[in-house]
C-alpha cells in the first residue's frame, strides 16, 4: 500500500512547457497549485505564484517551491481519524471539559482553519520580532514574496484573534520552515497553542507570582 501510494503521488506531479513559461503544477485533493516562472531570470518580477486559489507576484524574496505548495491543501489536522486530528481533538476536548463558565460552556474557543498564508507583519511584527532578527532569515522561511509567506508558527494569528475579542483560545495549524529533512526535522509540521489573557491584577495579585517579575519590565 505504501509503495502504491508513493507511485500515485509521483504520478500526480507533472511538468509542461507552455507559452515560453515553465509551469510546475502539483495536485492535492484534486485542487491545482501552480508556480509560474518565466524562462528568463530578468522577468522574475512579472512571474506569479498561486496559493489556495490566490495569485501573488513573485519577487527576489520568494522561496516557496512546488513541493512545499503541494502540501498546503492537505490539512492533516482536520482529516477525520488522522493521528494529528485525533491528538488535536483530544486536547480540545480536555480544554472544553476542564475550563468552563458558570453555565458549563467551554471558556476556550478552538480555531483550526486559519489560512497558512499570512503577511510578514502577522508572522513577525505583530509578535514584536525585530526587523533584523535571525528568525526572519530567507534561508529559514518560505516566503511567497515581500508581503506574504507561509506561516512559520501559529502565533501569527494571536494578535488578530485577540482583536476579534477572544481572551482564551486554541489555534491548530500546519506551519512551514526551511529545515533540512532528517529523523527529527521536516519542512512542514503542525503546532497547537493555547492563549489566555490576564489582567495585571489577575497576574500579579499574589505575592508569589509578583516575585517572578522585574517591576521595571512590566508595562503600566
Amino acid at each position: 500500500n505504501f509503495t502504491k501510494l508513493k507511485l500515485q503521488n509521483i504520478a500526480m506531479r507533472h511538468f509542461r512547457i507552455h507559452c515560453n513559461k515553465l509551469i510546475l503544477t502539483g495536485y492535492t485533493q484534486s485542487r491545482p497549485i501552480q508556480l509560474y516562472s518565466t524562462s528568463s531570470p530578468h522577468n522574475r518580477e512579472s512571474a506569479m505564484v498561486s496559493v489556495l486559489d490566490q495569485e501573488y507576484p513573485v519577487d527576489n524574496l520568494t522561496t516557496v517551491t512546488p513541493t512545499i505548495l503541494s502540501k498546503v491543501h492537505r490539512q492533516l489536522h482536520n482529516q477525520p481519524q488522522h493521528p494529528i486530528e485525533i491528538i488535536k481533538r483530544r486536547i480540545v476536548s480536555y480544554f472544553s471539559q476542564t475550563w468552563v463558565d458558570s453555565k458549563g460552556e467551554p471558556l476556550f474557543k478552538s480555531f483550526d482553519s486559519f489560512s497558512p498564508v499570512v503577511s510578514l507583519e502577522q508572522n513577525f511584527d505583530s509578535l514584536r520580532v525585530p526587523s533584523d532578527h535571525v528568525t526572519r532569515s530567507k534561508s529559514d522561511n518560505y516566503y511567497i514574496n515581500k508581503q506574504h509567506m507561509l506561516r512559520a508558527h501559529t502565533s501569527a494569528h494571536q494578535r488578530d484573534t485577540i482583536g476579534l475579542g477572544y481572551s482564551r483560545f486554541l489555534v491548530t495549524g500546519d506551519v512551514y520552515r526551511r529545515d533540512e529533512i532528517d529523523t527529527k526535522h521536516y519542512p512542514v509540521f503542525h503546532q497547537m497553542e493555547g492563549v489566555e489573557l490576564f489582567t495585571r491584577e489577575e497576574l500579579l495579585g499574589s505575592e508569589g507570582v509578583e516575585k517572578l517579575f522585574d517591576p521595571s519590565l512590566i508595562e503600566a
